[in-house]
């Protein structure tokens, strides 16, 4: 395997975890609260842009997959976010 193949290998792996364990939760979460905006009435839309944006940002995204504490900022960033109502 050449080395654009483990890029793209890693970069797969990584967005799609970070999407499993920080993006997919704090959709489900902001569903339950009932807030609504782009997020919540386009779920799917939202994951395969995530994992798309991801896979680009994936060297950065090793960060909170590995560390608590990046993991805790990654998460409050994200549901800053996806917690505005429109």
């Amino acid at each position: 395997m050449g080395l654009i193949e483990l890029y793209i290998l890693f970069a797969l792996t990584t967005s799609i975890t970070c999407s499993i364990l920080f993006f997919l939760p704090l959709i489900s979460e902001a569903k339950a609260q009932g807030i609504d905006n782009s997020f919540t009435k386009y779920p799917y839309m939202s994951t395969i842009i995530f994992i798309i944006i991801s896979c680009i940002m994936a060297p950065f995204l090793i960060l909170p997959i590995l560390f608590d504490s990046k993991a805790e900022q990654f998460k409050r960033g994200l549901q800053s976010n996806i917690f505005e109502k429109d």
